[in-house]
């Protein structure tokens, strides 16, 4: 789908000098461009036009989560038919481990991880693997490591109807890809079985995906509402995306456990 811009409002002023200069630098291959203007001057606006212009997905960086949040609210008007994704820190507070020599003093580290925030996260990066009319409005938390997008890319479970299944292979790939069984409570980043009929309420989004088995091949994929259990769509094909950006193949893990023991065995010699 394309960028569309929504809005009552056309340039004015020097507002379309301004797009037609940025867009005619950016496409000349030109890294760095600056755009000047006083508070109100309509700066996110012409933001917005050049996006609509060029047809790229784009990353918008802020200083603080306050002002992020802002923006976010601002382009998610403007775009109401693309994907604009907010992604900040997801941490409400955080105290990192600490060492006082003076009273001989252990500080444990301890966090509050803020659900939603994460919820959103995840719906960003899936976004970004799913489609191009992509809009990520970000705090400076975004320039930290989340892990390598190649192996968050090859962990997405594919799913479509009429392709064969084998049951079990499904469960390992969920809990691969940090989805938890859990039979008796529906939460998010969890899946429950009965029978041929897998049902997994995604990480990312407040929805649940149904798949019904016939034998070994994919009879039927649903998405539902995981609270009311009401059809909201039947579904031809359903990617599955991880439910912690941290994710990681059993090879890589197995070299780096046996580098870390190789590792100790030196320092144990030391």
């Amino acid at each position: 789908m394309k960028f569309r811009l929504c809005s009552d409002y056309q340039p004015q002023g020097d507002q379309p000098d301004a797009i037609r200069s940025l867009v005619e630098s950016i496409e000349s291959g030109n890294q760095s461009q600056t755009l000047l203007g006083v508070t109100g001057s309509g700066k996110t606006f012409s933001m917005a036009n050049i996006i609509e212009k060029l047809q790229r997905p784009a990353l918008i960086i802020s200083h603080n989560k306050t002002l992020a949040a802002q923006l976010y609210s601002e382009f998610k008007s403007f775009f109401p038919d693309n994907a604009v994704e907010y992604f900040v820190s997801y941490y409400d507070y955080y105290q990192p481990e600490a060492y006082l020599p003076v009273t001989d003093t252990f500080i444990e580290k301890d966090m509050s991880i803020n659900e939603e925030i994460d919820i959103l996260r995840l719906k960003a990066t899936s976004s970004l693997m799913s489609r191009r009319d992509v809009i990520v409005v970000s705090s400076v938390s975004c320039i930290y490591g989340i892990g390598s997008p190649d192996d968050y890319k090859n962990k997405v479970i594919k799913l479509k109807r009429g392709d064969k299944l084998q049951r079990r292979a499904l469960l390992n790939k969920l809990v691969n890809i940090h989805y938890s069984r859990n039979d008796t409570s529906f939460e998010r980043s969890s899946f429950r079985v009965r029978g041929d009929v897998i049902e997994i309420h995604l990480a990312y989004e407040n929805v649940g995906i149904r798949i019904e088995l016939f034998g070994s091949v994919i009879d039927q994929i649903i998405r539902f509402d995981p609270l009311t259990g009401e059809v909201i769509k039947e579904m031809e094909s359903e990617f599955i995306y991880p439910g912690k950006h941290f994710v990681t193949d059993q090879e890589a893990i197995n070299k780096i456990t046996g580098e870390i023991r190789l590792e100790m065995i030196r320092r144990l010699e030391e």
